[in-house]
């Protein structure tokens, strides 16, 4: 299991999901995908993307910022080396 904790915090999870109903989804794995998602092209949802722009992860047009990447890499580091 990737640990992004040292990128983003249960703390800042709670702080950006605050008064969002996403149905008792994990939080951390949702921001681990839409990062993912926005560095491939796609698009995510509208309460997502707000979420990752004011954790700072993304810009407003959707790329990838320096906690983004940081994020990014801690989320997949076991992926891109053993292939899962």
């Amino acid at each position: 299991m990737a640990d992004t904790t040292k990128v983003v915090s249960e703390q800042d999870l709670i702080v950006a999901f605050a008064g969002t109903d996403f149905g008792g989804a994990d939080h951390r794995k949702l921001i681990e995908i839409g990062v993912l998602k926005k560095a491939a092209g796609y698009c995510c949802g509208h309460t997502l993307t707000r979420i990752m722009i004011y954790m700072d992860l993304i810009n407003e047009k959707g790329a990838l910022k320096r906690r983004g990447r940081e994020l990014l890499r801690a989320a997949y580091h076991e992926l891109m080396l053993n292939g899962g």
